[in-house]
């Protein structure tokens, strides 16, 4: 799997952290970044390796995981489960921003599959 991201060429170190965390999350290995004009077309690219990202940024990735993790755990402690929501954040400084958009984000099929399923029979299947 690899990831792709566009950005202006200036503003790469700082999409670099969100690139980062969204591929490190999933197991990406390699991030992308088609480099675009005003226009919008891509005139040259970059990869880079996600394991190697944090060596490279000011930022402490360690940091980038105790921010995502305290969001998520602040909109799990706000919402039902199930309950669909956007959460806005607009930089440092500004609020997190949680809106319910009142629809159920997961099928009622999918949470009665997750709510009962048996992982320890799972389990026993792997050995």
């Amino acid at each position: 799997y690899l990831e792709i991201k566009t950005c202006f060429e200036k503003a790469v170190r700082k999409k670099l952290s969100h690139g980062w965390l969204q591929s490190y999350l999933a197991g990406v290995e390699t991030l992308y970044f088609g480099f675009r004009e005003r226009s919008g077309m891509v005139r040259s690219t970059a990869e880079y390796k996600v394991a190697e990202i944090p060596q490279n940024c000011p930022w402490d990735g360690g940091a980038m995981f105790g921010l995502i993790n305290g969001i998520l755990n602040w909109v799990d402690s706000k919402i039902e489960d199930g309950t669909a929501c956007t959460v806005n954040y607009r930089g440092i400084g500004k609020d997190v921003v949680l809106t319910r958009d009142g629809e159920q984000f997961l099928p009622p099929w999918f949470v009665y599959h997750v709510d009962n399923f048996d992982y320890l029979d799972y389990d026993d299947d792997l050995e």
